[in-house]
């Protein structure tokens, strides 16, 4: 494997202490066709990068511990904050339309991984592990959301036509600050969902898993075990 280091000097950061070490161009450690600079603090472990992907993806996969930021944004902007010791250990890989992130080694768990990301649309996104996401500022026709292990979101604006979701584990979704017309969940375990829906609620509730409701769709169910569905005032 060849890295290619590229020195880069900045006049002015936001921050003075903070200034761009390098550019790394890596066919293994970061993925095909993906360019990454870092920044750093003298005073802090941590370091930023900033990933720009060079392929088109429309679904992002995330499965380690990781607190994720998606906002609206007409271009891509992405930036990894991390322990400088672990820099080299998250993988950006684009296929078949999909983003993946993934672990390559290990990571400080206690030492929390941001990953901030503006992007224009996506249409999937799976969540596994311990991600919390945090989602802002898209109106989606339609999305595929997949959730499981302790991971967490919430969509905090927005709104989605047509709703696929998907809860597993000990999950927690938070989709009652958007609008969602058409909502098909099905939960196990123990994920707890709370959702705005207007049109059509149509829920499989397996487990002891809960989904709460606000609005007055028409609902379809089929409850399992201890499954419950309850309509919030």
């Amino acid at each position: 494997m060849k890295v290619l280091l590229i020195p880069i000097l900045l006049s002015s950061i936001a921050s003075s202490d903070t200034y761009i070490q390098n550019s790394v161009i890596s066919n293994s450690i970061i993925g095909n066709n993906i360019y990454s600079s870092s920044s750093s603090n003298k005073h802090s472990s941590f370091i930023t990068k900033q990933i720009i992907l060079k392929e088109h993806f429309n679904k992002i996969h995330v499965n380690f511990p990781l607190e994720l930021n998606i906002h609206k944004s007409f271009k891509n902007d992405i930036k990894l904050k991390i322990d400088k010791n672990f820099k080299n250990n998250i993988s950006f890989k684009v296929y078949n339309d999909t983003l993946h992130i993934n672990l390559v080694g290990n990571i400080n768990t206690r030492l929390r991984t941001k990953l901030t990301m503006g992007i224009s649309s996506f249409n999937e996104l799976t969540l596994g592990n311990t991600t919390h996401a945090n989602i802002k500022g898209f109106n989606n026709k339609s999305l595929k959301l997949s959730v499981s292990g302790t991971a967490k979101v919430n969509f905090s604006d927005g709104s989605i036509e047509n709703l696929f979701l998907d809860a597993k584990g000990t999950s927690k979704i938070h989709l009652e600050k958007i609008s969602i017309r058409n909502a098909t969940i099905t939960a196990r375990g123990t994920s707890k969902t709370v959702i705005n829906v207007s049109d059509n609620l149509n829920v499989n509730l397996f487990g002891i898993s809960k989904v709460k409701y606000l609005g007055n769709p028409l609902i379809k169910k089929t409850l399992r075990n201890l499954g419950k569905l309850i309509k919030l005032k």
